[in-house]
């Protein structure tokens, strides 16, 4: 079972973007590698939030973001675990016309 809600909400008057979004994930099932025959085995449940904000400046602009904010645990496929929380900072420049 998968819910997802995304929140993008612009700020007019500062020129500002935000942007959240909750990711939600129960009762999924993986195949469990090393068993032959492989039988699915049941993950965590887990939720994962993110978070930017942007804000531009004429043709410039600059933005942070936070992907898995809480820094969940948890592995998405594979076998593979999710990375943790991270951050993000950045600029951009725009050139055209």
């Amino acid at each position: 079972h998968r819910l997802s809600v995304e929140v993008n909400y612009q700020v007019p008057r500062l020129d500002t973007n935000i942007y959240l979004s909750w990711l939600h994930i129960e009762r999924q099932f993986e195949l469990e590698r090393g068993n032959n025959p492989a039988h699915a085995q049941q993950t965590g449940n887990y939720d994962v939030f993110d978070l930017k904000v942007e804000k531009r400046f004429g043709k410039a602009g600059v933005f942070g973001r936070a992907m898995n904010m809480l820094d969940e645990n948890y592995v998405e496929t594979g076998g593979f675990p999710a990375p943790g929380r991270t951050i993000l900072i950045g600029g951009e420049l725009n050139f055209g016309l």
